[in-house]
């Protein structure tokens, strides 16, 4: 058997066991790296009958694997085959330290991915999502980032619980993103601790739109929610209307709704997402 890997976490990425980007990348690989690089790449050697799953396992972490499990039949998490005794020449390629050549960031300087047409499908719609919540209520989802690494691109939490308050009477408020869960009790929100339920929420008939940070929950999105996304850049670290793929940029966005960038945290912003929500 060969091994393919998408990703690793032999660090958590999460505060107080957080990575340095680019230098502790192939032991942490974040989620909006393998959604730009490796499911793109992995995807297209698919498409092309180059990878067979009878020959080749694809490697992601265990909470990411149901990115890949609906149509590759041998998908195996890191955190086990990090305790198997594989010989280094049975892993075929190591996306963690090829990253910046594959996937639709090699496609850098183009305005749409050059194979959106051939892999959109398994990009967009490609996702086990069997067990997944499926509520019946209307509801919002929002994703607030918490890092260590490039901290001053998280947000002051108040700035989600304004617009919660003025539309938790309406829609029922969900929350993604790791160390979120006190925020949640505090406030009778309900805390997403799984990637897959993220994924099956933003793509849900009853999600009255995202509110999100920058981070690897918002390139997520990007390829394949099916609601509005109100995306919150008051560091302007994001490049959505740039060729950038890690950035957020145009090669990546699949998305079915409409995309509204917000640049501060203003007063303001809180009422302009709150009646936009209010009025899907």
């Amino acid at each position: 058997m060969k091994y393919f890997i998408l990703s690793k976490n032999d660090i958590l990425g999460v505060p107080g066991n957080d990575s340095q980007c680019n230098t502790d990348i192939t032991k942490y690989f974040e989620l909006g790296w393998e959604i730009v690089s490796s499911r793109f790449e992995f995807i297209k050697l698919v498409n092309e009958n180059i990878l067979d799953s009878r020959e080749v396992a694809a490697i992601t972490t265990r909470d990411r694997m149901f990115m890949y499990s609906s149509f590759y039949d041998n998908v195996i998490a890191y955190e086990d085959f990090s305790k198997m005794q594989i010989d280094k020449t049975d892993i075929i390629f190591d996306c963690t330290r090829n990253y910046l050549t594959i996937g639709s960031e090699s496609n850098m300087g183009q305005v749409k991915y050059h194979r959106a047409k051939q892999d959109r499908e398994l990009i967009f719609n490609g996702f086990d999502l069997s067990g997944a919540i499926n509520p019946e209520q209307e509801f919002v989802v929002m994703a607030i980032r918490n890092r260590d690494w490039a901290d001053q691109r998280n947000s002051d939490k108040s700035f989600f619980l304004d617009i919660a308050k003025n539309i938790q009477d309406k829609y029922k408020i969900y929350v993604a993103g790791r160390h979120n869960e006190e925020f949640c009790k505090q406030h009778g929100f309900y805390y997403l601790d799984s990637l897959k339920d993220y994924t099956a929420l933003i793509k849900h008939n009853n999600c009255k739109g995202l509110v999100t940070q920058s981070c690897g929950l918002a390139l997520l999105a990007l390829i394949c929610a099916e609601c509005n996304i109100y995306f919150i850049d008051h560091t302007r670290c994001s490049g959505l209307r740039s060729t950038s793929a890690i950035s957020g940029g145009t090669q990546v966005q699949f998305f079915t709704k409409d995309l509204y960038p917000y640049f501060d945290l203003s007063n303001n912003t809180v009422k302009t997402i709150t009646e936009r929500i209010l009025n899907v």
